[in-house]
């Protein structure tokens, strides 16, 4: 039998989410082949249809965009049953081979095959494979257009959504004051030069209401909402001279890669989560501003 660790990757039925914690389970599976030398697959567990009678296989995700077919594991309804009755074992010792702080996560042997999961949403992975996670995005005709050079402006990304619709994330994240947005702009114009403010958000309209009519003090400046799509709603925020982070996985990806491409100025809201107790020293890079939530 063929020997190497699977990452199962979130699920697309989290929407837009989905991709930012898609990409911290990439960077960590990328973290365990450079670390312990070792082949990596990943899996991309099924979506329900609307009618939750079948099951939906959707290989225009992007995150297909940024693996290789041989990095793939095949969907099924087996394995997906498969993969559930795997992660209800108890972990094994084996993450004490991965010498990171903070190992968010759990590895469990079945056999031959090791299997990581978890969110894994520490920076330090992806800083570890930084090179790789770059050489990937370039690659990918999605995500080229982060790499722009020409981009003059302050990215802002407001997460609305499912973290005001839905009780759990209220409860764990909750709703960002418009003054966490407008502290973090007015800080990051003193740190870099911007030409425009765009704001790129799941509900434009609330998103304009809440944060673009306030920034009429920016006279100089123009402030416009971004593409409206994942896919350009995430360059937008990577190819920023600036990132404004909202509490969301999805702008901690767009602001890693403006900082890793151009050196962006980034603002993080703490705490990242309504539980103050809960650090958010793994997801804030050392150059990053925290900017009170």
């Amino acid at each position: 039998m063929q020997r190497f660790t699977l990452v199962p990757l979130a699920g697309p039925e989290d929407s837009n989410s989905s991709l930012g914690n898609q990409l911290f389970q990439l960077s960590f599976g990328l973290f365990l082949k450079l670390q312990l030398d070792e082949k990596v697959r990943f899996y991309l567990r099924r979506a329900r249809s609307s009618d939750g009678l079948r099951f939906v296989v959707n290989h225009n995700h992007p995150i297909y965009s940024l693996l290789s077919p041989n990095e793939l594991v095949g969907q099924s309804r087996i394995r997906d049953a498969l993969l559930r009755t795997a992660l209800q074992l108890p972990p094994t010792l084996d993450h004490d081979d991965v010498q990171v702080v903070n190992f968010d996560g759990a590895i469990r042997r079945i056999g031959g095959i090791r299997i990581a999961s978890g969110y894994f949403q520490n920076h330090k992975f992806a800083d570890a494979v930084k090179e790789e996670l770059l050489a990937r995005f370039q690659a990918s005709p999605l995500f080229r257009t982060a790499f722009a050079t020409d981009c003059e402006h302050l990215a802002v990304h407001v997460r609305c959504g499912d973290y005001l619709s839905k009780s759990k994330n209220v409860l764990l994240y909750g709703a960002l004051r418009t003054d966490y947005y407008l502290e973090a702009i007015s800080h990051l114009a003193k740190n870099c030069d911007f030409h425009s403010i765009v704001i790129v958000s799941d509900e434009p309209k609330v998103a304009w209401e809440s944060i673009g009519v306030n920034l009429k003090r920016y006279s100089n400046l123009n402030v416009e909402m971004g593409a409206g799509t994942l896919v350009g709603d995430f360059c937008t925020l990577a190819s920023g001279r600036g990132v404004v982070m909202s509490n969301s996985t999805f702008s901690w990806w767009g602001a890693w890669l403006a900082s890793a491409l151009r050196d962006a100025a980034v603002a993080l809201p703490v705490p990242w989560y309504m539980d103050s107790s809960r650090s958010t020293a793994d997801l804030a890079t050392p150059d990053w501003f925290l900017i009170p939530r």
